[in-house]
């Protein structure tokens, strides 16, 4: 079994590999080590449909933050994290845009039609190494320029929480987590329908079974040990919905 004080002498990639290449870590005794070596006295405060804005914005506002905001698909993360930057001048890591943006690159480099179907084939695994290989480097370099910096893109696990949160959080003064979860799955299910119709009304089979999922699964991850598991390793951490997002619509 890896020893604690070698696994945090890591980067992100190189812990990242460590788990990826285990299963994503689920079932080896070094994720709960992991998970544990970063639970404090930090809880997780449940800010959903509530007037404590306020609050949140002065703390995000009076120093450098790392600011992860992950939840299921169809939350409104990405817009979350649009207005919200917005509001406390940040800059925003999405990884679905430097995706897009790695993708166009290859696909402006190749010569026939052949190279881009390659590129397409492809294109999931290429991407996961670009963003394994150049994350931390991305983050560190906004950090030294002084910047709070929003993570978005990301529906993670536990134990990859408390990997940004160790490898990324380093480079920031404070680390906060605002995890998206409404209330109920219909609140899913309308920004769902409201995403399909911008794309021909059209819903992809088995898609709202998967939503379903990941939703529950997000529940049971925001109740593990009373929220403790999602503060694991942050200095702040809150639940949050469209409700809060729209606090920062301006």
């Amino acid at each position: 079994m890896t020893d604690l004080t070698e696994m945090i002498k890591w980067n992100y990639k190189e812990t990242k590999n460590f788990f990826d290449t285990r299963a994503i870590g689920t079932d080896i005794p070094e994720t709960k080590i992991y998970i544990d070596s970063l639970i404090g006295s930090t809880q997780t405060v449940d800010i959903r449909s509530k007037n404590e804005h306020h609050e949140l914005m002065q703390e995000l506002t009076s120093t450098q933050c790392f600011i992860i905001i992950d939840g299921p698909s169809n939350s409104g993360k990405s817009t979350f994290a649009r207005r919200l930057a917005n509001a406390i001048n940040a800059e925003i890591v999405d990884i679905d845009l430097l995706c897009y943006d790695y993708l166009q690159n290859r696909i402006d480099k190749c010569k026939t039609d052949m190279e881009v179907l390659m590129a397409y084939h492809n294109i999931d695994q290429e991407t996961d190494e670009f963003i394994l290989n150049n994350l931390e480097d991305i983050i560190a370099e906004k950090a030294k320029k002084g910047k709070t910096v929003i993570l978005v893109g990301m529906y993670l696990e536990p134990i990859y929480r408390c990997i940004l949160a160790r490898t990324l959080g380093k480079y920031f003064k404070r680390t906060v987590s605002l995890f998206c979860l409404e209330y109920c799955f219909g609140e899913i299910q309308k920004m769902q329908r409201s995403r399909a119709n911008e794309f021909g009304g059209k819903t992809m089979p088995g898609e709202i079974e998967k939503l379903h999922r990941q939703y529950m699964l997000a529940k049971e991850f925001a109740s593990m040990e009373d929220g403790k598991i999602l503060a694991a390793g942050v200095d702040s951490s809150y639940l949050v919905n469209t409700t809060v997002s729209n606090w920062y619509s301006k």
